[in-house]
C-alpha cells in the first residue's frame, strides 16, 4: 500500500529528483524529467492536500519502470518527508 501524502510532499520528492514543474491551463501541473517519457500531469491539489492513492501509485510506478526510483524507496522517502513536513 501506498503511504498518504500531500502534494508538497510530493512535488518536493519530484523536485529533489530533478524534475521540473509547470502549470497546465490552471487545472494540473506537469511534472518533466531528464529522460524521455519521464513526465507526470497530476490534477491541481493546495499544497497541504492529500493527493489520491491513483495518481502516487501511477507516479510510483513510472519511477520504478523507468528506473529512476523503486517503489520501496518512493514510499520510505514519502514516509520521511511527511514526517519532516
Amino acid at each position: 500500500m501506498v503511504p498518504r501524502a500531500t502534494f508538497a510532499t510530493l512535488r518536493e520528492l519530484l523536485l529533489d529528483l530533478g524534475f521540473t514543474e509547470n502549470a497546465v491551463d490552471g487545472k494540473s501541473v506537469r511534472f518533466i524529467g531528464d529522460k524521455p517519457n519521464t513526465r507526470f500531469r497530476l490534477p491541481w491539489f493546495w499544497p497541504d492536500e492529500e493527493v489520491d492513492a491513483g495518481n502516487l501509485v501511477g507516479v510510483r510506478f513510472a519511477l520504478d519502470a523507468r528506473g529512476l526510483l523503486r517503489r520501496d524507496e518512493f514510499d520510505r522517502l514519502l514516509r520521511e518527508k511527511a514526517l519532516a513536513g
